[in-house]
């Protein structure tokens, strides 16, 4: 108890240093900030938001071609409901994805779809995720390695990142082969999860029935079953390839967009490096969420392509508005829609 209060202490403080070292560029930088932003051509500010949209659209579409692979074929625009409530939960209650991913579980158990299958979805959801953004990340290495503009903390956390991007690949292979050790790793990943899934149950035979999906046997059984199946999905697999691949790009276009709003042009392997870096130095913080990291770290990068400090970090914050805080009322509001479908 007392770690986790010093634990929220340090965050606390660390939130706070990072708000005063933004209040502290905006003052210096007011003048060319408040010109940017009387100077903005805001119909490029629309331009991101649809950009933004257009990420739980492909978010969607993948589920949409993994569920179909399975049998299930649910209709878009539930799914691009779930799309949006899924990341609004694993925003506002971070559990390494699992909030997200067992709530998708329920939803989809009125679609008729199997638990299995869902943690199947959720799962390669996540793979395919990581795995591009990792593309993405080496491609960002090579520019800055071309430009000579690397910095030795930056091509420390790039290679950190890569060797634990492959270990991690390599360990799931080893632990997922190994029955036993994969059944005690799964029971301690859980066991928060059991936690926080069980009181969306209002009675015994709800109850009893999310025990079932949150028992390990069971969970173990259904991976092995699925996956042995994925083998004969290539083509989908490819498809949900290219849809994650679509997300992390139009993330990088959202950046792009916020410069041309604030009269500033860089090139899009720019856009694509201070995405990547941005959202790199935030995961490697362990900050919940990245809340500070991420708009200062990506702000700063982007200076150092000659972007003024003032205008960077505008659209470093705007961007993290539309990617972050954008999706929290509208992920609030399909997650009420979806519990009263449940309701019903």
């Amino acid at each position: 108890m007392e770690k986790q209060k010093l634990n929220k202490k340090i965050f606390l403080v660390l939130g706070l240093l990072f708000v005063a070292f933004l209040i502290f560029i905006f003052i210096r930088e007011l003048t060319p900030i408040i010109a940017a932003i009387r100077e903005a051509k805001w119909y490029w500010l629309a331009v991101a938001v649809l950009l933004q949209i257009g990420t739980y659209v492909f978010l969607a579409l993948l589920f949409y071609d993994i569920f179909l692979f399975f049998g299930y074929k649910i209709k878009f625009l539930r799914l691009f409901k779930v799309s949006f409530s899924l990341n609004y939960l694993n925003q506002t209650l971070p559990s390494l994805g699992l909030s997200g991913l067992y709530f998708m579980l329920l939803v989809l158990k009125k679609d008729g779809v199997s638990a299995g299958k869902s943690i199947i979805a959720g799962i390669l959801y996540y793979i395919f995720i990581h795995f591009t953004f990792l593309f993405l990340l080496i491609y960002a290495f090579a520019q800055l390695f071309l430009r000579e503009q690397l910095s030795r903390l930056e091509i420390l956390a790039t290679i950190a990142s890569i060797v634990l991007a492959l270990l991690f690949v390599f360990a799931s292979i080893y632990f997922f082969r190994r029955k036993k050790l994969f059944k005690k790793i799964l029971q301690w990943f859980i066991w928060p999860v059991r936690r926080f899934i069980l009181p969306f149950s209002n009675n015994q035979a709800g109850r009893e029935e999310l025990e079932k999906f949150l028992n390990v046997d069971f969970l173990i059984d259904e991976l092995s079953r699925n996956i042995s199946v994925l083998n004969h999905a290539k083509m989908r697999m490819m498809w949900a390839f290219i849809y994650s691949f679509l997300i992390h790009l139009l993330d990088a276009a959202t950046l792009y967009v916020l410069f041309l709003a604030c009269n500033f042009k860089v090139s899009f392997s720019v856009a694509i490096i201070g995405f990547v870096f941005g959202s790199l130095f935030a995961f490697i913080s362990l900050i919940p969420a990245g809340i500070g990291v991420e708009e200062v770290s990506r702000g700063l990068i982007m200076t150092g392509f000659g972007v003024p400090l003032g205008i960077a970090m505008l659209a470093s914050l705007v961007f993290r508005g539309l990617t972050f805080w954008f999706n929290i009322p509208l992920g609030a509001f399909t997650y009420k829609d979806l519990m009263k479908s449940l309701e019903e």
